[in-house]
């Protein structure tokens, strides 16, 4: 199946229902509430991997509860690289039906450990999250029970000011003393106005002092309240509070901000991604919702935090690695222009990559006739022998070697030429990279 870059669903093949069904609730397409029991962990975590890697990512032997028992299967996660789905994945799932496909024990014990110390460390998460809250509800559950008091003293001060002017109309001799409890009163509301105001401006002086850019947007996506920090990469002022997100202007070099979390109010789900403001700063942007107390949605805040040190730091790091890539690469240009013997470079269909000074020289070629042309092109053909291209597919298929393989033939312009024939595999970091060493020996005089 393929999925998008929110985790929906939009392409099926195959019997995908086996490892698939439908949440209770509105109908949500979204891969992980309808993967079945055994099978969100390793897919959340390959999607994740693939997602970061930008390579595929397999997992083997996974056990899924289906309708008539469990059945195991590999999985393989690909994200695609070519636009128009550049965003989307393709999830793939395979049977397994043969207990030889499975891992061995030794294997399950390796992929296991790394497994439960990730499930762990989520339990111990969880647990300090219910904690935080129970907590979080605990002082909410105290702050009502001091409202409804408050409420309580003032319908009781409402009362006897009522009482008071009642009095007052029968007693001017009262007025002074009812004056001086009404004064009493008055200051005991504003003491308690005071509080929440105190504690609003405590909370956002808390969050500037964060120096973490933050916006508060409601369900319409207008603006209801902004740090310092946010102020400045969104271009907010004071009364821009109220006003659509889609309406101000920002410093940031991303277009459809509205759009995204006018998605992550829809999806639910938040967003992440990295970002660059016009003056050249990074940072890293949270578009999550916020709920009140009583889990009802406020809206969504929008949160950038400066990266700019991790940037500096990776591009540090990658321009290290060209500098040793560099350097490693003409140390074996000299080497292989220091050796005796001819050697070719080919890749897997025989072209010719690259070759060495001293193949130039003895068959008297250069790189024009040479480079991206097959082995068994070159000169009037004299590498085309049916042995020869056997030997060199093994060494591409099975990764084997040979040596001393013996080929005489008279070149026009050298003469005759008895050479020794040494191939070997080349390891590379991507395994359809395949590439072949061939050594060619000189031994016309011995």
């Amino acid at each position: 199946m393929v999925i998008n870059h929110a985790g929906e669903i939009v392409y099926t093949s195959g019997r995908t229902g086996k490892y698939l069904e439908l949440a209770p609730g509105h109908v949500n397409l979204g891969i992980a509430e309808m993967v079945r029991e055994g099978l969100r962990f390793p897919l959340m975590s390959a999607l994740r991997k693939a997602k970061e890697t930008e390579e595929p990512v397999r997992a083997k032997n996974i056990k899924v509860k289906i309708n008539s028992g469990h059945q195991r299967i590999d999985l393989t996660v690909k994200k695609f690289s070519k636009a128009p789905m550049r965003d989307a994945t393709i999830v793939v799932f395979e049977e397994l039906s043969d207990p030889a496909k499975a891992v061995q024990p030794g294997d399950q014990g390796k992929s296991d450990e790394p497994q439960k110390e990730r499930i762990y460390a989520l339990e111990q998460e969880l647990l300090r999250i219910r904690e935080e809250y129970r907590s979080a509800r605990e002082e909410l559950e105290t702050s009502n029970e001091e409202l409804r008091s408050t409420n309580e003293e003032l319908q009781s001060s409402n009362e006897e000011l009522q009482s008071s002017n009642e009095e007052l109309e029968s007693s001017r001799e009262e007025l002074h003393s009812l004056n001086e409890e009404l004064n009493t009163v008055n200051d005991e509301l504003k003491n308690k106005i005071q509080e929440p105001e105190d504690s609003y401006k405590a909370v956002t002086e808390t969050l500037n002092s964060t120096q973490i850019a933050m916006v508060f947007l409601d369900k319409a996506l207008c603006v209801t309240r902004f740090t310092q920090a946010g102020a400045a990469l969104i271009n907010l002022i004071d009364s821009d509070v109220g006003r659509p997100l889609k309406h101000l202007s920002d410093k940031l070099e991303y277009e459809g901000l509205s759009r995204k979390a006018e998605g992550v109010l829809n999806t639910l789900e938040s967003f992440e991604d990295e970002v660059r403001t016009e003056d050249g700063h990074w940072y890293r942007m949270n578009i999550m919702i916020y709920r009140k107390a009583d889990q009802i949605i406020e809206g969504v805040v929008l949160t950038f935090v400066n990266i700019d040190s991790q940037k500096n730091a990776q591009q540090e790091i990658e321009a290290m690695r060209e500098k040793e890539v560099t350097s490693a690469r003409r140390l074996a240009e000299h080497i292989v222009d220091t050796v005796r013997e001819s050697l070719l470079v080919l890749d897997e269909q025989m072209r010719v990559i690259t070759a060495s000074r001293r193949f130039y020289k003895i068959f008297k070629t250069n790189p024009q006739q040479t480079e991206g042309k097959t082995l068994f092109e070159l000169g009037d053909g004299q590498w085309d022998i049916p042995e020869l291209r056997k030997l060199l597919e093994k060494t591409v298929k099975q990764h084997k070697t040979f040596e001393g393989y013996r080929v005489e033939h008279r070149f026009a312009g050298i003469g005759s030429k008895k050479m020794l024939l040494n191939a070997r595999h080349l390891q590379e970091e991507r395994k359809d990279q395949n590439k072949v060493l061939l050594a060619i020996e000189d031994v016309t005089d011995k």
